[in-house]
């Protein structure tokens, strides 16, 4: 049985994965009816600019990740609360999650004014508290961040990607 090809070209445009919807509305409202051997230039063509705004996305993220970095430091030499002992030197409190809403905090200590959060864009924070911050999952588990840093004048909760897959 021979199938003619302006039928084999909407078989493969219907056959397209639901992420290239918008795709597929174009290519059936083209007013010229395409050829088998066009619809695949143009399908290769489309996955290749796809490929490429993909990694355009992901050093994007990667960039944007970098410029999030931030170090906990103390602007005084004497040893903070929250300072923990490790083989006889004072080791500096590094949060890997930072917070806006002191709400959310299932333990919490308030730190002193000496507390500040460097960020990559060499802007700071003033810390005033730590605590544990305990997420619920929709799958009904929960995960407990430690030492999260309560800092209210940021504006997006923040949480070190690395140190998370640490623990």
């Amino acid at each position: 049985m021979e199938i003619n090809e302006p039928f084999q070209v909407a078989s493969i445009i219907e056959k397209l994965p639901p992420m290239w919807k918008d795709f597929k509305n174009y290519l059936k409202h083209k007013r010229k009816e395409l050829k088998l051997e066009d619809l695949i230039v143009r399908l290769r063509i489309e996955e290749d600019n796809r490929n490429t705004e993909a990694k355009s996305h992901k050093k994007m993220l990667e960039t944007e990740a970098k410029s999030n970095l931030a170090e906990s430091s103390t602007s005084h030499k004497r040893k903070h609360p929250h300072d923990v002992k490790q083989k006889g030197k004072a080791k500096k409190f590094q949060g890997s999650c930072y917070n806006c809403e002191k709400d959310m905090y299932s333990t919490y200590v308030t730190v002193g004014h000496d507390r500040k959060l460097f960020m990559g864009n060499s802007a700071t924070s003033e810390v005033v508290g730590v605590g544990n911050v305990v997420l619920k999952m929709t799958s009904g588990k929960e995960m407990t961040l430690k030492n999260v840093l309560h800092m209210p004048d940021i504006q997006k909760n923040l949480v070190s990607g690395s140190l998370l897959s640490k623990a």
